[in-house]
């Protein structure tokens, strides 16, 4: 394991032992282990959807076309029910 990293969660387990968000290395890999590819789509069906999108366009954009090209491609998403 780098040492860096080792001497961050030791530090973060001494200064924050008290904070319910700070857990070890190997709680984190319970939970993950917990996870189900059922619950990774159920919750992509949920909070992935048409309303919870924010879209940011970077780059070489055609100001020309954009609308077009977004509306052909995002147009008919559903939310799903």
């Amino acid at each position: 394991m780098n040492p860096g990293y080792v001497t961050m969660r030791v530090m973060q387990s001494e200064l924050f032992k008290q904070y319910p968000w700070v857990i070890s290395d190997e709680q984190k890999i319970a939970q993950l282990k917990a996870v189900r590819r059922d619950d990774l789509i159920s919750f992509n069906k949920r909070y992935f959807n048409p309303q919870n999108l924010v879209l940011i366009l970077v780059g070489n954009i055609d100001l020309a076309t954009i609308e077009h090209d977004l509306e052909k491609t995002f147009g008919s998403w559903q939310a799903h029910k």
